[in-house]
């Protein structure tokens, strides 16, 4: 919500649509050491990362967020998060326990991330490259020449190891083009 506190927004979504209170534990990564705290904490919140249950709370987890994704997607100005949202207080209101993984396995292609974990980074398992201020995440693998021009950029940090990452993986020539040779699927 546009001018009010993080806490604020976590404390109106969660009286509207559960009713277990919050516990704000937890630390956004990417926020400043001189945000206000009421920015800063937040309950146990995954921005698009890895997400481990046991079997025997997914169910319960699954019902409680399939039931209150669609209540949020209308009660936040970008509706993309509202998963994030809706699996944080599933999460709540089930009581399951948590506990957050290292930022290797959701490192974003940030600077304030690699000034912070600059250890994780030397071994991220999946990178979140939410920043497109070097290259376009949704164009890098449509086309040979897109893919061509990502492996020849002057990256740094973050998005240097993403880089080298992806062409020891997939290796310098573009693997996603059909071949002349290949048998049309029926």
């Amino acid at each position: 919500m546009v001018g009010v506190s993080s806490r604020a927004s976590w404390l109106s979504l969660a009286s509207e649509l559960i009713s277990t209170s919050l516990d704000f534990a937890h630390a956004y990564s990417l926020t400043t050491g001189d945000a206000p705290v009421d920015d800063r904490s937040t309950p146990f919140y995954v921005n698009d990362g890895v997400v481990l249950f046991a079997r025997s709370v997914f169910q319960d987890v699954v019902e409680h967020y399939l039931n209150l994704r669609p209540k949020i997607m209308d009660r936040i100005p970008r509706p993309y998060g509202s998963g994030q949202i809706a699996l944080a207080l599933a999460i709540a209101k089930t009581g399951v326990p948590t506990r957050a993984l290292p930022m290797r396995y959701n490192f974003p292609n940030h600077k304030l991330a690699e000034a912070r974990h600059p250890e994780e980074l030397d071994s991220v398992h999946i990178f979140h490259y939410s920043q497109t201020n070097k290259f376009d995440r949704h164009q890098i693998f449509t086309s040979p020449k897109n893919y061509q021009e990502f492996l020849g950029l002057p990256l740094t940090g973050s998005n240097k190891v993403f880089q080298t990452c992806v062409s020891e993986l997939i290796g310098a020539e573009y693997p996603f083009a059909i071949s002349s040779n290949s048998v049309p699927m029926s």
